[in-house]
């Protein structure tokens, strides 16, 4: 007697690995699209720091932006209408900090003198359970992205 295709339990033992390749390969990826949303994001933060930076320089004037956390909006206040930068969807702004005052649920202005110079300040943008410290040189406007929690601190002085 010849056995012709495959038993029920051969088929079984297969789709339980296809499962867990399957698995294994959804984490894997999950991972990897919540550190790409953060790095957007970074590139947004990026864009609105240059952006306040240069309308302060162009006008002459005190130039203030806004950083709202639960709408993950930042909002440049000197050109009307203002302009506007929304974060990556799925990706929220986590704590802020402009030298030691630390806040994470409500409204906070970054203010750019007519030279260009403010004071330094850190985003934590978070995706999912990834999240990033993304901190910006007053003076200089240098970004410096992937720092902890206490670089940031010893960065902007001792909360």
């Amino acid at each position: 007697m010849t056995r012709r295709g495959f038993s029920l339990i051969e088929l079984i033992v297969v789709i339980v690995l296809l499962a867990i390749v399957a698995a294994t390969a959804s984490l894997s990826l999950r991972g990897y699209v919540q550190r790409h949303r953060l790095a957007r994001a970074a590139e947004t933060l990026g864009r609105f720091d240059l952006a306040l930076r240069a309308e302060a320089r162009r006008k002459r004037a005190i130039v203030t932006g806004m950083i709202e956390p639960r709408r993950g909006r930042l909002t440049v206040q000197a050109t009307e209408p203002y302009r506007t930068f929304d974060l990556p969807a799925s990706v929220r702004v986590g704590t802020v900090r402009v030298g030691q005052v630390m806040s994470s649920s409500r409204r906070r202005q970054i203010a750019v003198n007519p030279i260009g110079d403010s004071p330094s300040y850190a985003i934590e943008v978070v995706s999912g359970s990834t999240s990033r410290w993304v901190f910006f040189s007053g003076g200089c406007g240098q970004q410096v992205n992937d720092l902890d929690r206490d670089q940031i601190a010893a960065l902007l002085g001792a909360s």
